[in-house]
């Protein structure tokens, strides 16, 4: 008796579903802000705040006194969150330490939150205020305190108080220290040089694997062998058919002539950059 072979039907094939997009600086610090024990600590210091009346705010009755202090602590919150969220990164690798960080960010935080507790209080209390100057000054001063202090709070407690992705998964394997900011990624030969905020470390694997590894960190790949995270560009200038990069920490990454125009999409070749 003969037996028929038929060809083997092949497996049908399932779709393998997209990997999430990684979340972003701006979504992570909105994410935060909404969380339940950040809402709960806004509403309890507004509380504490209208019930204290520091400031000779006891003079506008309870309820005007209440919406004043959540504007004040709503907003400069706000404010501080996203600064720390958008600006940390390229604060780390520009201003490498321990201190130097917190202090710009301290500013960066401290002068909107002036504008706006310099505001509000004009508006619902003093039409003349600040007195003069100095009360300006003193007031500018005390913003960018509280900015530093801030920022050390969430350095030392909080780490990165959940307002940033987690670190890339690229820098952990590298042994590069939490608050390092990645750089760029170099192939050499059969190894991947990565250059962060607090060093470099050469890994044993491909270009591919380094960049799928840099996580939620804005970045572009520039060259067949080199890529480079968008915060850590300090300038630019054309080189041949290309380009080089100048980062802060002095480093220099080719843009090749075929990745000039993703360069230029991601910002990188922007005027405003300066040109090294």
């Amino acid at each position: 008796m003969r037996l028929r072979l038929g060809r083997a039907r092949p497996a049908a094939r399932t779709a393998t579903p997209p990997p999430p997009a990684p979340e972003t600086p701006l979504r992570a610090a909105l994410r935060h802000l909404s969380a339940p024990p950040v809402l709960a600590g806004q509403a309890a210091a507004v509380a504490v705040l209208t019930i204290a009346t520091p400031f000779d705010t006891g003079v506008a009755p309870t309820a005007s006194r209440a919406l004043y202090w959540a504007l004040v602590v709503g907003l400069t919150y706000a404010t501080g969150a996203l600064v720390t969220a958008l600006c940390s990164a390229a604060v780390e690798a520009r201003f490498p330490g321990r201190l130097r960080p917190q202090l710009v960010l301290g500013v960066l935080i401290g002068l909107p939150a002036w504008v706006v507790v310099t505001g509000l209080t004009t508006l619902y209390f003093y039409p003349d205020f600040p007195e003069g100057p100095g009360e300006l000054a003193g007031i500018l001063a005390t913003s960018i305190a509280v900015g530093f202090l801030v920022s050390l709070l969430r350095r030392a407690t909080l780490g990165r108080m959940d307002l940033r992705p987690e670190p890339p998964p690229i820098l952990a394997r590298a042994g590069a220290p939490a608050e390092a900011a990645l750089l760029a990624l170099s192939s050499e030969d059969h190894y991947v040089r990565i250059l962060h905020s607090a060093g470099e470390a050469r890994l044993l694997m491909n270009l591919r694997d380094a960049i799928a590894g840099t996580g939620a960190v804005p970045g572009t790949q520039v060259h067949r062998s080199h890529w480079v995270a968008h915060a850590a560009v300090r300038s630019w200038a054309p080189q041949g058919p290309g380009a080089v990069l100048t980062l802060w920490s002095g480093a220099t990454i080719p843009v090749s002539r075929g990745r000039m125009e993703a360069a230029r999409a991601a910002g990188l070749l922007d005027p405003a950059r300066g040109r090294a």
